[in-house]
């Protein structure tokens, strides 16, 4: 007695869609056009046809294009089941994403990352003609898929990159999952190697007992981008203590960036202040203070600082709720002078510039 209900509704071109339903449908109803119905300018389709192997779904065509990542609504009346039941005003909504590249970054004198922003199709994103790079370097020497995040695709080059230099990646012909092709794409990028201190750890959360007047009620770090390059946390590691080392997601963090590291139980509460980085465990950062080191994917140790209870120097916020802030990022070596308890009255600044924040040079040496 229930008619047809959508499931879900994808975006396979500009100009076409496929809709499934939760039942089969009546051939006759459903490849009737004038009962479907989108919004936004497009219309009626001029063609609807019910899949022949899977006859819960429909694949819809239009003359008029779909405007790039806009949100339309689908309205269907009239298509029945195989009961005769028909839906009334069914509707559901879809976008369509245009395949492009997002960014692509180098991983080493040699290797370049290229982000997309959809998974393309294997086969024409390894295709080493559809990429070039120019200032002598050229066509990549091999292209392979990320295992893991199909939307990343590594690329090798016998020519290194120029240390700073900047460079031009052109990228062509890379097709999505149907068949849709990228517009041709040119996008800059340099190759930098990161040094110590380029990242640091910019603030503290070790203690939320009594929890905190308006943040999560969990343990963060958060880290700073220092340098004058967005840097590319794929494979690098954070050790507290004498625990084991945990990688970093693959996350680029901009110029002038922060990130929040924090449990994977957190991560919701802490996405609306900025990045996050969900790979610390429950109650690892102690009130007492711990050594933390953040090593790059070489190894290297690019930030290295040992905390202590007694960097709140404030009698009160030690018990608890408070976090304790960086003064100046680039200060690498003040330790207790450098940091000090937030003035914030929720408690902490994740994801912005500290409370604290001042120009306060190492003048020890």
């Amino acid at each position: 007695t229930d008619p047809p209900v959508i499931l879900d509704i994808e975006a396979i071109s500009n100009t076409s869609i496929l809709v499934n339903f939760n039942e089969e449908l009546d051939e006759t109803s459903a490849e009737n056009p004038n009962y479907y119905f989108v919004d936004g300018g497009v219309g009626s389709p001029v063609s609807s046809v019910l899949n022949p192997i899977d006859n819960t779904q429909v694949e819809l065509i239009f003359t008029n294009s779909f405007s790039d990542e806009t949100v339309y609504t689908l309205e269907v009346n009239n298509v029945e089941d195989l009961n005769g039941n028909a839906c009334v005003s069914e509707t559901g909504t879809f976008s369509y994403l245009q395949i492009a590249v997002s960014s692509a970054f180098p991983v080493s004198s040699t290797e370049l990352d290229v982000y997309f922003n959809k998974d393309p199709n294997a086969s024409s994103a390894e295709n080493l003609s559809n990429y070039f790079v120019n200032n002598g370097i050229g066509n990549p020497t091999s292209a392979s898929v990320d295992g893991d995040d199909n939307s990343i695709v590594h690329l090798s080059f016998s020519t290194p990159f120029v240390l700073e230099q900047l460079y031009t990646l052109t990228v062509q012909n890379v097709e999505d999952e149907y068949g849709n092709s990228i517009e041709t794409t040119n996008i800059d990028f340099s190759y930098y190697e990161v040094q110590a201190f380029d990242l640091v750890i910019n603030e503290i959360m070790c203690d939320v007992n009594p929890p905190p007047e308006a943040l999560p009620v969990h343990e963060y770090l958060e880290i700073y981008n220092n340098s004058s390059y967005e840097i590319n946390l794929n494979e690098w590691t954070l050790q507290i203590g004498d625990n084991t080392e945990r990688a970093f997601p693959g996350i680029i963090l901009p110029v002038d960036e922060y990130a929040i590291i924090c449990e994977d139980d957190a991560e919701s509460e802490f996405s609306p202040f900025g990045i996050t980085v969900p790979i610390l465990n429950p109650s690892e950062l102690t009130v007492s203070g711990k050594r933390l080191i953040i090593r790059n994917n070489l190894g290297d140790i690019i930030e290295d600082i040992t905390y202590s209870d007694e960097w709140y120097d404030d009698d009160e916020k030690d018990d608890g709720g408070f976090s304790i802030e960086r003064i100046d990022p680039l200060n690498f070596c003040g330790e207790d002078e450098n940091w000090t308890a937030t003035n914030d009255f929720t408690g902490g600044t994740p994801g912005r510039e500290n409370s604290v924040y001042d120009i306060n040079p190492d003048l020890s040496a």
